[in-house]
């Protein structure tokens, strides 16, 4: 499968298992925030970004979503440093 693929098969993917291989395949892990009851994993693959939660308690991950900068800013502003 090529990078574009992998990419266009965790836009359409539902399946979470699906989706996390395609994290560790074709993403670039940029940011882990490690909280008392879950952490969380920010990825790079290609132009945007992928948020991965894990939550402890159940021992699963439970969302991998895609955010945009904008989102990620915001979101994630104490953590990251942005260099212009």
């Amino acid at each position: 499968m090529t990078k574009e693929e992998l990419v266009h098969e965790l836009l359409i993917n539902t399946d979470i298992d699906t989706k996390l291989d395609i994290l560790l395949e074709s993403g670039v892990e940029i940011l882990t925030l490690k909280k008392f009851d879950h952490f969380i994993k920010i990825y790079l693959v290609n132009n945007f970004y992928v948020e991965l939660i894990y939550k402890y308690q159940i021992n699963r991950i439970t969302h991998i979503n895609m955010i945009d900068t904008q989102d990620l800013i915001e979101k994630y502003q104490d953590y990251i440093k942005i260099v212009l």
